[in-house]
């Protein structure tokens, strides 16, 4: 919904589109590596200005499954030469788990796809030389820019796995046809040529300015889970039954990213086709193509039932330079495009009988049913009276730098309302990522969307805040968290003001002086040094009783008191998406990796501690603790290198013998001056 604000905002005010400083500020954001969609923006313009972001989100969601479906239903249309089946096949497309899913999720940057249908379209008219190959170069490089300005993702995979098709295709054809598969691909290279000339601006800000190195979204979290293609999640109405709901509760990442569910009834319609048509060239092309996808779908690792086993093909993939970037489970989409041509094609011209395409109509259709409750795909947009009445006119200067500390894990709300006020203040913070790199060593930014490990939340908070210009500090007034919060920012604030829904703090006149020259690096060096050393003394003290210290993990520690309670910080209030799910980002490794830290063993090792960070701050942990561990793996599971670069960034994992915990343990107030000295310098109470 913000970027549905920000393209039309940006051309209207003659700013770059492509950089903002309304968020993130002062230093602000490249937005090319982000999901900006802004055809979608750019059309939707009219209703946004209107009605405001979130009707015009609105009509987006519901449309792009429809939009989906009719050019699918034309690309089925064209190749089955049958009206019916090729109504089945745009339904099977445009209303398949995967589009529910990302539906549900609010990814229209990962549901905008019909240009994909559309370019097959072309390409089958070309083959067919039904269309000239100037038309078909015109024709596909607009709807290959269409897909760029739509998703960067979507596109670059559209592109790997066109080549894909074009390479099998040449393997499979013979004669004549291979010919005309090798003449399309003139037209093709003119349509990409088009296309780079009509995104050229895009692509100067994409690769000008550097992008997020390496993956942005973990590929082995955020892949098909082998038991999905025939188990559904709550998307689909079977997916409500108590026996799916055990299973899929233990599907990797979160349910927006489960949808390849495909059912048992399209199977069998898939195996039906391929035993009849795989040794023919297009059918051959269309069975080979869906199996690749399917095993690339499942990423570098396989996962049955949230449970790790093997390396997959997929591994590969996920170190490319660009196709890293990719979440594998989204591979699913074009594998529901196969069925859908499939579907259609068996339909059209199986010898079975009217009964049998009945009766297999009607089971996919009850197998692919999407959830039937209307409130399942609804939710409130709650706005404060604060920013709805335009209070906030009165209490905010245009432009002024305002820092929201969220209630809620994954709170993105704040950015809405930024929209709804036309970009009339800016925010120190924001919720796209990847997170500039400006921001990554400041260990509070993690807080505002997840809750972490922190230690001295206060004075990360005030550094942070001085280092960034901010003036106002809002946060909600039903924020459950509030007592704590004001405890935390009563120091340096003034207030708070309750008005409109929002507790408003200003920052007290000098308070944050002290603290404006302190780099985030030295937040994150701070912190970091304070949390290993904490963690090493958990451990010690726990292997001190006879206990075995692999047992542990940071939420047991927290709980057995042997980490300061107050070091959790950040949202405590879930979302119900997130409630009552099996929302982990390391299920298999039993929470050993939580709140940004990791403590328990480490394979049969005896005892792991992690912190993340960047080379630079985690260099004063690996030069003290290092001589007493058996094995440092930075970034994690990477083994740590001797040309380690200083803005490097990932998990340092250091891997302790039961002596070698005994030697850090000893060697751990060692550390302490490191993490203190700075502070001494800018606060005389050394909070």
């Amino acid at each position: 919904m913000w970027f549905l604000a920000w393209w039309p905002y940006a051309i209207a005010h003659r700013v770059n589109p492509f950089v903002t400083h309304a968020i993130y500020a002062p230093g602000g954001k490249n937005l090319a590596w982000s999901t900006t969609i802004p055809l979608a923006s750019v059309i939707t313009a009219p209703i946004t200005a209107t009605f405001g972001p979130v009707v015009a989100y609105n009509i987006l969601s519901i449309g792009a499954p429809a939009l989906a479906a009719w050019t699918a239903f034309l690309l089925c249309r064209y190749i089955s030469c049958s009206y019916w089946p090729a109504l089945l096949g745009g339904y099977i497309f445009g209303f398949s788990s995967y589009m529910l899913a990302q539906t549900l999720g609010g990814h229209l940057n990962a549901t905008l796809v019909f240009p994909i249908p559309l370019a097959l379209y072309i390409a089958a008219r070309s083959f067919d030389r039904t269309l000239k190959p100037a038309a078909c170069a015109i024709f596909m490089g607009v709807t290959l820019a269409m897909q760029f300005f739509l998703s960067i993702e979507i596109f670059a995979t559209l592109t790997v796995f066109g080549v894909m098709a074009i390479v099998l295709a040449l393997g499979f054809t013979l004669g004549e046809n291979r010919r005309r598969v090798a003449q399309i691909l003139t037209p093709i290279v003119g349509a990409y040529a088009l296309m780079l000339l009509l995104v050229a601006p895009y692509l100067y800000f994409l690769f000008a300015r550097p992008g997020p190195a390496g993956q942005i979204w973990s590929t082995s979290l955020f892949s098909a889970d082998a038991l999905n293609f025939m188990i559904p999640t709550s998307v689909n109405v079977l997916g409500g039954f108590h026996p799916f709901r055990l299973i899929s509760a233990k599907f990797q990442g979160n349910l927006f990213e489960s949808g390849a569910y495909i059912g048992p009834a399209l199977i069998a319609l898939v195996l039906a086709y391929a035993w009849r048509h795989w040794r023919e060239p297009f059918g051959k092309l269309l069975v080979d193509s869906l199996i690749i996808i399917w095993i690339l779908s499942l990423g570098p690792i396989l996962h049955v039932g949230g449970k790790w086993l093997s390396p997959l093909p997929g591994k590969l993939v996920s170190v490319l330079p660009a196709l890293n970037k990719a979440l594998p489970t989204r591979f699913t989409m074009y594998a529901f495009l196969i069925v859908a041509m499939i579907a259609s094609l068996w339909l059209a011209s199986s010898p079975a009988s009217r009964r049998m395409k009945y009766t297999a109509v009607f089971l996919i259709m009850m197998f692919s049913l999407p959830n039937l409750s209307s409130g399942y795909w609804t939710s409130k947009v709650e706005t404060p009276e604060f920013f709805s009445n335009g209070l906030y006119r009165q209490y905010l200067a245009p432009d002024e730098n305002v820092l929201f500390i969220p209630d809620t894990v994954y709170f993105t709300s704040n950015m809405l309302w930024q929209a709804q006020t036309g970009m009339y203040f800016r925010m120190a913070e924001g919720s796209i990522a990847p997170m500039p790199d400006e921001y990554l060593p400041w260990p509070i930014a993690s807080t505002f969307n997840e809750a972490t490990y922190l230690p001295d939340a206060r004075w990360q908070l005030t550094t942070f805040v001085a280092s960034h210009d901010v003036k106002t500090i809002l946060v909600s007034d039903h924020n459950p968290d509030s007592t704590a919060l004001h405890a935390l920012l009563a120091p340096f604030t003034i207030g708070p003001l309750e008005i409109g829904g929002v507790e408003l703090y200003r920052m007290a006149p000098g308070a944050l002086a002290p603290y404006r020259e302190v780099t985030g690096v030295e937040a994150e060096r701070r912190a970091d040094i304070t949390l290993f050393a904490s963690m090493i003394a958990a451990a010690w003290n726990y292997a001190s009783q006879g206990k075995d210290p692999g047992d542990l993990t940071p939420v047991r520690a927290l709980n057995l008191k042997l980490l300061p309670a107050d070091w959790r910080t950040g949202p405590s209030k879930v979302p119900e998406w997130l409630a009552g799910t099996a929302f982990d980002p390391t299920p298999s490794l039993d929470n050993r990796l939580a709140y940004g830290v990791w403590l328990g063993r480490v394979g049969t090792a005896y005892l792991g501690v992690g912190v993340t960070g960047t080379y630079r701050a985690l260099k004063p942990i690996i030069d003290n603790f290092g001589r007493d561990a058996s094995r440092v793996y930075f970034p994690a599971p990477e083994i740590l290198s001797s040309d380690a670069k200083d803005d490097s960034r990932g998990l340092l994992l250091v891997v302790f013998d039961h002596d070698g915990l005994a030697r850090a343990a000893a060697s751990r107030s060692e550390m302490s001056g490191h993490s203190s000295t700075r502070d001494t310098r800018h606060s005389k109470d050394g909070k």
